[in-house]
């Protein structure tokens, strides 16, 4: 497992992508129900405010979620760069195992996602294996937090890993927006795909 100087993931940077859209959304909601209180109806101008406020949340939380991500892809590089020296092609990544379940970020680990020629490579700040291309059976999406906004989900991978059957999942974070970066996934996933179907190299 790679070690930085310093744990760049950390739950302080996770509330920060809840919070920073949730200042946007939350006095338009509130402003919204106090009109629908207050004047005894549902339908009127209470309403249109909760719809703002659905609009304003959903534009936030596509801008303002990623918020010190490209700091994080710098720092994350640079720092694992030591450890392990990572390709111009890497791809930043979310990445967590199948059962892992958190209330702030659906990703457990950030780190980059290389193709070589006979394995998928992932070096992170917690995590780090390698998934050989021959295993790969399927390439595939699978829901997140995200995706119930429309505004992500995971790219997963299914092999083997030290022989063990295994889901990958992934998101990536190169672009500075989530919708930038549900597009991405959908590319990446082509890239995947056609790297398993490409013909191996000779030893």
């Amino acid at each position: 497992m790679p070690a930085v100087a310093q744990r760049v993931w950390t739950p302080a940077r996770k509330w920060t992508g809840n919070l920073l859209p949730a200042l946007f959304y939350l006095p338009f909601a509130a402003v919204g129900t106090g009109l629908i209180i207050a004047r005894s109806e549902f339908i009127g101008i209470g309403l249109w405010w909760l719809v703002a406020s659905v609009v304003v949340g959903w534009l936030a939380m596509n801008f303002l979620a990623l918020a010190g991500n490209q700091f994080m892809r710098r720092q994350l590089r640079r720092e694992l760069n030591e450890v392990h020296p990572l390709s111009s092609e890497a791809i930043f990544v979310g990445y967590a195992r199948p059962g892992f379940r958190s209330a702030l970020d659906p990703h457990e680990d950030l780190g980059f996602l290389t193709l070589e020629p006979n394995h998928l490579m992932f070096v992170g700040e917690i995590y780090r294996f390698t998934l050989p291309r021959h295993t790969v059976s399927r390439v595939t999406f699978r829901m997140n937090p995200h995706t119930l906004v429309g505004l992500g989900r995971f790219v997963r991978v299914t092999g083997l890993i030290d022989g063990r059957p295994t889901d990958v999942l992934l998101e990536p974070r190169e672009k500075l927006t989530l919708l930038g970066n549900l597009r991405a996934g959908t590319r990446l996933a082509k890239q995947i795909r056609g790297w398993v179907q490409e013909k191996a190299p000779r030893a």
